[in-house]
């Protein structure tokens, strides 16, 4: 069912480019176009003109939302190899799922898919969903991952959860699942979308180019692989979103350290300190479980001033070859 669908949106869109390329889709007032924010959204270039009303662009989109997320990514990257002479008409196919539906703010959270010893691990989740803000994350639902996202949906916000293909077909991450997931995800199925992609590299590209920000909880090396590459991509200027910290426990604190040493040795320069914010509680260790951990991060995620980043590397401009 799911492969004729994707040749019926296939045939749909080559219809759709016809109709794109022909003189009547661009004159005057029959012509649309995709605004910026929708373009920002979506995490595309903008400036695509399509007639409005157009039949086979309104199959393309109402056949792309019935697939399932792995396929509607097969079918993304054949449009791009189909329109590849054609970037806006790409961009375009690519933009539909979200072009028209606006997402709420969403953070990513880094953490692991176990659960650890401590309940103060486990705040986050509530405070993300007060503050009307959605959850992507590594989409599992065991461990750390597993009550974030329980939570963020008790709280009624969305969950999308980035899964490499291998992952999924191995029935996950982690081995305890988190208590109340099963029950939290049937219950807000609707707020609950499953990206299924080729590879970890993807996942990590997937997940910070839908959010404005990123928490990293403790966890294992995967997790601390993914919080070092964003905070590198800041320093290189791929983005200029916050990296926050959770240091429950101090578990972050060898990091800091690390970070300070790469200072004092030369390696790292002094101003790159302030591109992670280490959120670090009270004092008192026995104070860290009953501490608005999700308030204080939050907090840090607003007051986040994006000039202060100072990139070393300028990725918008293009050489004239």
């Amino acid at each position: 069912m799911q492969f004729s669908l994707l040749i019926a949106l296939t045939l749909a869109c080559a219809t759709q480019m016809q109709v794109m390329a022909s003189p009547l889709s661009a004159q005057g007032s029959d012509a649309v176009e995709v605004s910026k924010a929708d373009a920002v959204v979506a995490g595309v270039a903008p400036a695509v003109s399509a007639a409005p009303e157009a039949p086979a662009k309104l199959c393309c989109v109402w056949l792309y939302k019935q697939c399932i997320p792995y396929v509607r990514s097969i079918f993304r990257r054949l449009a791009q190899k189909i329109f590849k002479e054609d970037a806006n008409l790409a961009d375009f196919i690519i933009m539909i799922q979200t072009a028209s539906e606006a997402r709420p703010k969403a953070v990513a959270v880094y953490c692991a898919s176990t659960l650890g010893k401590e309940n103060a691990y486990r705040t986050l989740g509530t405070a993300i969903a007060k503050a009307d803000r959605a959850l992507v994350y590594g989409g599992g639902t065991q461990g750390l991952m597993g009550l974030v996202a329980s939570a963020v949906l008790k709280g009624g916000s969305s969950v999308t959860g980035i899964v490499p293909y291998a992952i999924s077909i191995a029935g996950g991450e982690g081995s305890a699942r988190a208590p109340g997931v099963e029950g939290a995800v049937g219950e807000s199925s609707e707020r609950v979308e499953t990206i299924v992609v080729d590879s970890m590299n993807d996942r990590k590209t997937e997940m910070a180019r839908r959010v404005d920000g990123f928490f990293g909880l403790p966890g294992g090396f995967g997790t601390l692989d993914e919080i070092l590459e964003v905070i590198t991509w800041t320093q290189i200027g791929f983005h200029t979103k916050p990296v926050i910290l959770m240091n429950v426990l101090s578990y972050f604190e060898p990091l800091r350290q690390l970070i300070r040493t790469g200072i004092a040795e030369g390696f790292i320069p002094a101003d790159n300190e302030s591109f992670v914010i280490f959120v670090d509680g009270p004092a008192v260790h026995s104070e860290h479980e009953s501490f608005g951990w999700g308030e204080a991060g939050l907090a840090a995620l607003e007051g986040w001033d994006s000039t202060a980043a100072k990139p070393l590397f300028v990725w918008t401009e293009k050489g004239d070859n």
